[in-house]
């Protein structure tokens, strides 16, 4: 029970900081792009940061929820849901997405590593759930 408690307090910890990085600690580019129309529009990682931000209240909130309710069904549950939240944020904030094309910008630089090595750990730490949620439900604990 403590390991279940203890993987949800780092998914909550990692969501968190997830949550953070396109913000405020390693912010996406804040450029605008011109519109043949003469309308400006932010560029493509401004959405990124959004989707980020709202992957890693989900990783949060689940972490939460596997700190508060301690039985193997809910580590098996979340930790998929996280390996999930983790897959669904990197691939729509990455690869459907992206970042700028430039290498040089903040969001190439910065945003991407950080958010590739968080989902990273979350994905690690979700399937370590499920692993526990399956040893502690064939254990009958």
């Amino acid at each position: 029970m403590k390991k279940i408690m203890a993987a949800g307090i780092i998914l909550s910890v990692l969501g968190m900081v997830l949550a953070l990085v396109p913000q405020f600690i390693l912010p996406v580019c804040d450029t605008m792009v011109g519109l043949p129309n003469g309308n400006f529009v932010p560029m493509g990682c401004h959405y990124m940061g959004i989707v980020v931000t709202m992957g890693g209240i989900l990783a949060a909130l689940t972490g939460f929820s596997l700190a508060i309710i301690h039985s193997a069904d809910a580590a098996l549950v979340l930790g998929i849901w996280s390996v999930v939240d983790s897959f669904a944020t990197v691939i729509v904030s990455i690869g459907v997405i992206g970042t700028c094309k430039n290498a040089k910008m903040p969001c190439r630089m910065g945003t991407q590593p950080a958010v590739l090595l968080l989902c990273a750990l979350i994905t690690i730490v979700g399937a370590v759930e499920v692993f526990w949620g399956i040893k502690r439900k064939k254990g009958g604990v």
